[in-house]
């Protein structure tokens, strides 16, 4: 992609910035609510204005039929204007007021939808009326923090007595700006206790300051990216990352949680929360159990999940390690070993080995796992070294979770 023979994304050599300063300002620019093309063509005339819809074409490598759609696009969303000869050449607005009236769009689209929220619910209820739901056990798997800071806000919002929140470091931050916390302030005026369970680098002070009393804070150790961040509302409902979001929009999009009413699951990461703020160290043995389970393999665990596959070789099986699946939900998940027979759906294994009884967190992962892809698969087994702990072996047991354990 060229335009007066410079490469788009090659290094200035006067300025010496790398290409990825490219690629990341079009990750940002992403999020304000531009398409790809969009983005791209923003940014090639930012660098090259005025252009001829023929010149961004070629540029690009985009038709110039789609160019013309893109810029009338971009044309009335404000952020690029136009010369009245022909052929009319556009040029971008420079970056910062695009952004503010990217913003400002936002924010009065935003504005529409809740002032006309009611009369909406109102002309529904006319014409599909509805009973109050049954209540029963649901789970769901969500998928990008646009989702989840979403269903976050929502339970938070639902709240009648007491929230329970365990989030660490630069994650705790991300759903703050995200504003899925932003409702402490008038669940406090309500009644509603919020407890917050972060460690030292969270920098408590400073999320007390931002929550200016509304939330009671309580450190714990220092954590590693092992550690649960999760939600509990009124021990009613739970909302617990599977995955964790990281810093680039692509790794927001893949972040997992899930959500769940469960009463089992929900009074599981209740009793965790509870333990943790009784005795901070609860949680640090945990997450050091954790850790162990995301670093390199063990010898063991490696050594077993070899001897398993030349059991299946021998049985005239093919096992595929790491094997990646997608569930209902959409979400791709990957298991440690699959199993596949011809003409059948492939049986999928997972591997959780530790020093001591593995507690109730994979547990939990897993279960959310295997619920998802349960319509294509033949079957699901946890594996486990030395045992399960006491309440992961009772909700294993609650919820059919096959489980084999290699030392009883």
């Amino acid at each position: 992609m060229t335009d007066k023979g410079v490469t788009l994304g090659t290094p200035n050599v006067e300025t010496g910035k790398s290409p990825y300063d490219i690629e990341d300002m079009s990750d940002e620019l992403r999020e304000y609510g531009l398409t790809i093309n969009e983005t791209k063509v923003f940014l090639q005339l930012s660098r090259f204005s005025p252009s001829t819809a023929s010149e961004i074409g070629r540029s690009l490598g985009i038709p110039r039929t789609e160019v013309y759609n893109i810029v009338s696009s971009l044309q009335s969303k404000g952020i690029i204007e136009a010369t009245l000869g022909r052929p009319a050449k556009f040029f971008a607005i420079p970056v910062r007021r695009a952004l503010d009236m990217l913003i400002e769009a936002e924010r009065s689209r935003i504005s529409t939808m809740e002032s006309k929220r009611e009369d909406v619910l109102k002309r529904w209820e006319a014409v599909y009326p509805t009973a109050p739901p049954e209540e029963k056990e649901r789970l769901q798997l969500l998928r990008g923090t646009e989702q989840i800071y979403a269903r976050l806000s929502e339970i938070i919002d639902r709240a009648k007595g007491e929230v329970d929140i365990v989030a660490f470091g630069t994650d705790l931050t991300r759903a703050l700006d995200a504003g899925a916390l932003r409702k402490a302030h008038d669940l406090h005026k309500r009644g509603v206790v919020i407890r917050l369970l972060t460690d030292v680098k969270s920098k408590a002070r400073n999320v007390e300051a931002s929550f200016s009393g509304s939330v009671e804070v309580q450190q714990t150790e220092s954590v590693t990216e092992a550690a649960p961040h999760f939600v509990v509302v009124d021990g009613r409902e739970l909302l617990m990352f599977t995955k964790l979001p990281g810093g680039s929009r692509a790794a927001r999009k893949k972040a997992t949680a899930l959500w769940t009413n469960s009463p089992t699951l929900v009074q599981t990461m209740k009793r965790l929360f509870d333990d943790t703020v009784r005795t901070p160290t609860a949680l640090a043995r945990l997450v050091a159990s954790q850790a162990e389970e995301l670093r390199t393999p063990s010898e063991e665990q490696v050594a077993f999940r070899k001897q398993m596959m030349r059991q299946f070789a021998l049985a005239g099986l093919d096992a595929v390690e790491n094997m990646k699946i997608v569930g209902r939900s959409g979400i791709t998940h990957e298991f440690d070993l699959g199993v596949v027979r011809e003409g059948a759906k492939p049986t999928v294994v997972d591997f959780v080995f530790d020093k001591s009884d593995v507690p109730v967190v994979p547990v939990i992962r897993f279960f959310a796992k295997q619920t998802d892809v349960a319509p294509v698969v033949d079957g699901s087994t946890l594996v486990v070294s030395p045992r399960l702990a006491a309440d992961a072996k009772e909700l294993a047991k609650s919820y059919g979770i096959r489980v084999t354990e290699l030392q009883r």
